[in-house]
């Protein structure tokens, strides 16, 4: 994806130096340049920050290089090609301007709705074994015993022996802000994969409308057998008996120009489970930008809970129930540690939490984290009416 925002801003950079390269510079002229930069980084916000950071930093360098070049040649009454200079100038200019827009939509109000039940029974792994483990330990459908916040208990089952993944926590993410946006209906209408691309803040791309597919797909066939549930009016545990598919139902329409199978417009309805629990207020907010831009799928993982954490005022996390909520799968426990002691350093460097502090046990063991929130991670309004599991 950085190849394709690198020869988007190539294109825009040469026409700018067409439009501006031969005037003499002004106030006026730097605030027409600005705008342009202002306007070709709109096109840019979809791709990973990580990235168009890369991308500056060479053509910083570059742009670096070539004044230095000028410098000498001007010593020595040289000619260089003045365009080159303001060519790598303009490049620059655009790759900032990016930058700078993404970290302030990174700190600005979430606005996506995620359903806070599949959040706190650990729906969507941050990692997964590969299909031929999967196949050895569950067959054909994974019926699988979790353990989800305030250690109540539930059954995961899968007709396609798929995990959810961080990927299909974006599609989801995506749908519940068209349920949103539509009014919360429970039928939400699609008029294209690439309206719920858009929705989670996604790049259109053939691939991407494809895998975008196979998610809801995924989704659909995955079915919670609740067991127990919190009650936060008594604090207790309870037993329920209940079944459901977040997604309960999907009608494609084949579209002119389109094969069987290959249909982009479709009608999606939530489960009734789902879409009354959300209807009660029971869902957090969350930015899907600053989701889109972390690295790791654990990051992802990690940091839809701890919008739930921060909520509830939770600061002091035990390692193993962590590691279980998140689905890190790894046969050996420091290396599962290791993946979420690198999730929060991520965390911390986008400014989602000041600090983590790994707490050891017997044996030198990490048993606990201790961690303090972000100022502007704790203000930011995650929810409309504090809801619990």
């Amino acid at each position: 994806m950085s190849k394709t925002a690198q020869k988007f801003v190539e294109q825009e950079t040469s026409q700018l130096v067409r439009k501006f390269g031969g005037t003499h510079r002004s106030p006026e002229l730097n605030q027409l340049l600005e705008k342009d930069y202002q306007r070709i980084a709109k096109r840019l916000m979809k791709y990973k920050i990580s990235s168009l950071i890369t991308l500056y930093n060479e053509s910083w360098g570059r742009y670096n290089e070539i004044r230095e070049v000028s410098l000498r040649t001007n010593e020595t009454k040289a000619q260089v090609d003045p365009e080159l200079e303001i060519y790598a100038e303009f490049q620059t200019a655009i790759y900032k301007t990016v930058i700078e827009m993404k970290r302030v939509e990174n700190r600005s109000q979430p606005k996506h709705p995620i359903a806070n039940t599949l959040v706190d029974y650990g729906l969507f792994s941050a990692s997964t074994p590969n299909k031929s483990s999967i196949q050895k330990d569950f067959g054909n459908t994974i019926v699988q015993q979790r353990e989800g916040l305030n250690s109540t208990l539930y059954t995961y089952t899968n007709k396609h022996a798929v995990f959810l993944e961080s990927f299909d926590a974006k599609v989801f993410i995506g749908l519940t802000k068209m349920w949103f946006d539509q009014g919360k209906n429970p039928k939400i209408k699609i008029e294209s994969l690439g309206e719920l691309i858009n929705s989670y803040e996604g790049i259109i791309s053939g691939g991407e409308i494809k895998t975008v597919r196979e998610s809801l797909r995924n989704i659909q066939q995955t079915i919670i057998v609740m067991k127990e549930c919190f009650d936060p009016s008594i604090s207790e545990i309870i037993q329920v008996t209940d079944e459901y598919s977040p997604i309960e139902r999907i009608t494609w329409y084949l579209r002119n120009g389109e094969k069987e199978g290959e249909e982009t417009a479709a009608t999606i309805e939530l489960s009734n489970t789902l879409h009354t629990s959300m209807l009660e207020g029971n869902y957090s907010f969350i930015n899907m930008v600053l989701y889109n831009d972390l690295n790791t799928p654990t990051a992802k993982i990690l940091y839809m809970t701890m919008i739930r954490s921060v909520q509830l005022n939770s600061t002091l996390f035990e390692v193993d129930s962590l590691i279980n909520q998140l689905r890190i799968n790894s046969k050996v426990r420091k290396d599962a540690v290791n993946n979420l002691l690198q999730a929060f350093e991520e965390l911390k460097d986008n400014n989602i939490v000041d600090d983590f502090e790994p707490i050891h046990g017997k044996r030198n063991k990490i048993e606990y984290i201790k961690l303090k929130f972000s100022d502007w991670f704790q203000n930011q309004k995650h929810t409309e009416t504090l809801k619990i599991g």
